[in-house]
């Protein structure tokens, strides 16, 4: 190689260089989407199910807190659920002593704040199984 030809800046391609900024560019946007989408719940949703509006307020450490849709408060925990093809996130309650059950709401995250899926409940004791009960329609949460 000469000494003219080693002193030579490399010819750069306007095409190449523009479809590496469009791609950084996209892939950039595409990891943000990811992180930001789907995140923790947070924040208090309320919404009318079955006739009772009803809210539940997501706390610090997994804790939940329902009213409206029983007479008393009740207090609980939340988790993220893999579900067939989706996560949903279940929220479990317990009923008060004199009373002692367990009640889950089964919620899907969409773009207009949490549908309830289901809501299941069954009275504590040895080999009780949550029943489903009836949802009239598919009730949205907001914020």
């Amino acid at each position: 190689m000469t000494k003219k030809q080693s002193q030579r800046t490399p010819k750069i391609d306007k095409a190449t260089t523009m479809k590496s900024i469009i791609s950084l560019g996209i892939a950039v946007s595409f990891a943000f989407c990811l992180s930001s989408c789907g995140g923790e719940p947070e924040g208090t949703y309320h919404g009318t199910v079955n006739g009772k509006l009803t809210s539940i307020e997501f706390l610090n450490q997994s804790k939940a807190r329902l009213s409206g849709f029983f007479p008393e408060e009740l207090e609980g925990s939340w988790k993220k659920e893999d579900f067939l093809d989706r996560q949903e996130i279940w929220v479990t309650f317990e009923g008060p002593e004199e009373k002692p059950f367990r009640l889950r709401f089964e919620l899907l995250e969409t773009d207009d704040g949490l549908m309830v899926k289901g809501v299941k409940s069954r009275p504590i004791g040895k080999g009780m199984q949550l029943a489903p009960l009836k949802i009239e329609g598919k009730p949205i949460l907001k914020r």
